[in-house]
């Protein structure tokens, strides 16, 4: 048996797991249907889309009917009256590109543009009785605002009366970063009660499931009957439709790093629902409903939302959970299956951004803190593998020994192993213990916006975007733009050097030929397959081989003393 060998298979394995994880078994979508005693009944709101509608440009859409402005530190756009939409929030802190002229993002976009994105809100009726039958607002209503902009400081009422006199109010406020309240009030003018219940939605229109991403959640996201909720579009396309009932909870869309999502506090029972449709282009909608009301002649009914709209800041969300008794909210941001590791993680990065003011220099000083950290598991490892690698000829000795008896060759193998107090594991389990650190912090660097953007020294002006340089028109004296595929930059061959590098002065513990071409191949391609990942990702990998052979270096040295 040759422990080396296998200590190699494992390490690869394992290696595979951790990476391949999240790439090729994304979260299963939770077909359950949740029983509970308040559930309210199913009505199939599809959205109103024109099968012979063209899309318009968004400044266009935008000039059609009735409009409060929205204008916040953090949002420019506006509320459409017709049916009291939130169709048009540009974000102000955000560029499209790195570019200087670049357009703020936009987040949300009427429905009769190329990518609608909205959210709605809505009365449905409970009741048959025809005595009782009042006229609920929908997408077609036209309501009247007692102000002309949204601001932070200064609140939004919308009103609407039905035929029947009854009055619906939508009081909308919102503070100086992402988070939107909505107040919906029924006045019941009639004689008979009503029997009601409110509803918010969020419909996006597109083929989405075509940029279904395999590393990280993109598609519906919320926390609901205790537990995370992640669909993603095309498993929304498998599964037209489905309901969960919640005490408290959210609901929304997210992107990598964007998110639109409806929120109850704590303890408040809903029902949520998540269907498609295709009228005619595909269409996505999430919905948050409230529980069964009944509004008695004279009296009034109220419930409140919060719709959380922008970028998925960690800090903000916890902000959020505390201040408005939302559980979970920050699992929005997709820190994956080793959350315990990822979001401690984050908050140190972050803490150093904030301390050094630059977010390159925070990366560097994190890997350092973690190599830091690990080198005594790191001086263990290779303490045993050089261990091993001295007792390669009498492990074969013994091999040759006892051919074909297992039971007295593995024996004998232990016996030597325990005269020189080594531990054949002694070389794994540290390297074992190191896997999810390195994962855990590969993944904080992928989902981070903070990221977004971020400049590095020289070519690199947006760490979450690929090197932009490529060898095969020498890094950019050769007026040609290769494909993507060719597209291998500076700094993955510094990674790819650097790693080459590390093997050659890592003490090697196995004699096997076909493992040795394994290993010598390993750099070869891992310079190809990073080149297309977020150059600070690839960045962070090459000066974690850098400490690493500077770690090498020194326990050397320390053996020679």
């Amino acid at each position: 048996m040759n422990e080396q060998r296998n200590f190699f298979i494992i390490f690869f394995l394992v290696f595979a797991a951790f990476w391949g994880y999240e790439y090729f078994f994304p979260h299963p979508a939770p077909i359950e249907h949740a029983q509970a005693a308040v559930t309210a009944p199913a009505v199939p709101v599809a959205p109103v889309l024109d099968e012979k509608a063209i899309a318009v440009p968004k400044d266009v859409a935008l000039r059609e009917g009735s409009r409060v402005a929205i204008d916040t530190p953090s949002f420019a756009g506006s509320i459409n009256l017709k049916g009291a939409r939130f169709d048009d929030i540009v974000l102000k802190k955000y560029k499209e590109s790195v570019e200087p002229r670049s357009s703020n993002v936009d987040l949300l976009n009427p429905e009769n543009t190329e990518k609608p994105f909205y959210v709605e809100f809505t009365w449905v009726s409970v009741s048959n009785d025809q005595k009782s039958f009042v006229t609920f607002p929908s997408e077609k209503t036209e309501w009247t605002a007692d102000r002309e902009t949204l601001t932070a400081e200064h609140p939004l009422k919308l009103t609407w009366k039905s035929p029947e006199g009854v009055i619906f109010e939508r009081h909308i406020s919102v503070d100086q970063d992402q988070m939107f309240t909505v107040k919906e009030i029924i006045r019941n003018t009639k004689t008979q009660e009503i029997q009601t219940f409110p509803k918010g939605r969020i419909i996006r229109v597109g083929d989405m499931a075509a940029a279904d991403s395999k590393i990280l959640h993109e598609g519906v996201v919320g926390y609901l009957g205790g537990k995370l909720q992640e669909i993603n579009y095309a498993d929304i396309e498998d599964v037209p439709a489905f309901d969960i009932a919640s005490k408290g909870g959210w609901l929304g869309i997210t992107d990598k790093y964007w998110m639109a999502a409806l929120a109850v506090t704590d303890n408040t029972p809903v029902t949520a629902k998540v269907q498609h449709f295709k009228t005619p282009r595909k269409t996505y909608m999430t919905e948050l409903s409230g529980a069964n009301m009944t509004v008695a002649s004279g009296s009034e009914a109220s419930f409140t939302y919060q719709f959380i709209a922008g970028a998925k800041v960690v800090n903000l969300l916890d902000k959020y959970e505390n201040e408005y008794q939302i559980s979970n909210l920050d699992i929005a941001v997709d820190f994956g299956w080793l959350y315990f590791l990822t979001k401690p993680m984050y908050h140190v990065l972050t803490f150093l951004k904030n301390l050094i003011g630059n977010f390159a220099l925070a990366i560097l000083a994190l890997t350092v803190i973690v190599k830091a950290v690990m080198f005594p598991l790191v001086r263990k490892s290779s303490s045993s593998m050089s261990g091993m690698k001295k007792l390669q000829p009498e492990l074969e000795r013994i091999k040759a020994l006892y051919p074909d008896d297992a039971a007295k060759r593995n024996q004998a193998i232990m016996e030597v192993y325990k005269q020189h107090k080594i531990n054949p594991a002694g070389g794994c389990l540290p390297l074992l213990i190191q896997m999810p650190v390195f994962f855990a912090l590969y993944k904080v660097l992928f989902i981070s916006i903070e990221m977004r953007h971020a400049p590095f020294w020289g070519w690199i002006s947006d760490m979450s975007a690929p090197d932009p340089t490529t060898v095969f028109n020498l890094f950019g004296l050769i007026p040609w733009d290769p494909p993507t595929f060719l597209m291998i930059g500076i700094w993955p061959m510094i990674m790819g050097f650097t790693m080459w590098l590390q093997q050659r002065m890592t003490p090697q513990p196995t004699a096997d030929p076909a493992m040795g071409k394994m290993m010598a191949f390993l750099p070869v391609f891992l310079t190809y397959f990073m080149s297309s990942f977020p150059a600070g990702l690839v960045i962070y990998w090459a000066w974690s081989n850098m400490l690493t052979i500077i770690q090498q270096l020194v326990l050397s040295r320390t053996k020679k003393a």
